[in-house]
């Protein structure tokens, strides 16, 4: 699976984007023990955890010494935003593990993922 994170300006367009490749089998393996949590804080706590991982690639892509924390970020943006679409909207894994993920980071801390269907 390739996630690919963009930062954008004020007026929509990207300034910055990084990509990095993940086993989206592990991925989903590792978010399974999240799942009961997910479903105890609600939708909204779900979804919130996308805005402060997006903070996090923020405060550390294009940082010296700080490029492991901007690929665990954007790792963890992919955990929640499988474990939003499979919870609260049915995604089954293999339409997870079919995908590509892109992360669009907006200056007023808003995050929009848009799943690509790559098979």
């Amino acid at each position: 699976m390739l996630i690919t994170v963009q930062i954008m300006d004020e007026a929509g367009e990207v300034v910055a984007q990084a990509h990095t490749e993940i086993n989206p089998t592990n991925l989903i393996l590792v978010q399974r023990s999240r799942e009961a949590l997910a479903r105890e804080k609600g939708a909204r706590w779900t979804m919130g955890a996308l805005p402060f991982f997006g903070k996090m690639f923020k405060e550390s892509y294009g940082v010296e010494g700080k490029e492991d924390d901007a690929d665990k970020a954007m790792i963890q943006m992919a955990g929640s935003a499988w474990l939003y679409d499979h919870v609260y909207c049915g995604l089954t894994e293999q339409q997870f593990i079919d995908s590509d993920l892109v992360f669009k980071i907006y200056p007023d801390a808003a995050v929009v993922c848009t799943r690509n269907q790559v098979s």
